[in-house]
C-alpha cells in the first residue's frame, strides 16, 4: 500500500508534506494558513487530516468541533486495487 501511495503522490504531483504537526488552520482570504509546531506555515486550498486505519478510524475530540461541520468524515473499508497502473 504504501508503494502504491507514493506512485499516486508522485503521478499527481501533490505537494504532500510529512511529517508536520499543526497547531493551527485558520482562514486566510480563499486560502487556509496553517501554522506548524516548528513556528513555520503552509497556505492550502484545502487540508485532509487523516487518521487511523481503515478499520477503525480515530476521530479527536478538539475545542470548537462546531465551526468545522463542513468537514466530511468517511470510512473507507472496501478493499482498494491500484488502477491504470498506478
Amino acid at each position: 500500500m504504501i508503494d502504491y501511495l507514493t506512485r499516486y503522490e508522485r503521478r499527481y504531483g501533490f505537494p504532500i508534506e510529512r511529517p508536520c504537526e499543526v497547531e493551527a488552520v485558520e482562514r486566510d482570504g480563499e486560502r487556509l494558513r496553517l501554522r506548524l509546531k516548528d513556528q513555520s506555515s503552509l497556505t492550502a486550498r484545502a487540508v485532509v487530516s487523516a487518521t487511523g486505519t481503515w478499520g477503525a478510524p480515530y476521530v479527536p475530540d478538539y475545542a470548537r468541533q462546531e465551526l468545522f461541520s463542513f468537514i466530511r468524515r468517511t470510512t473507507e473499508t472496501r478493499s482498494h486495487t491500484p488502477a491504470n497502473g498506478c
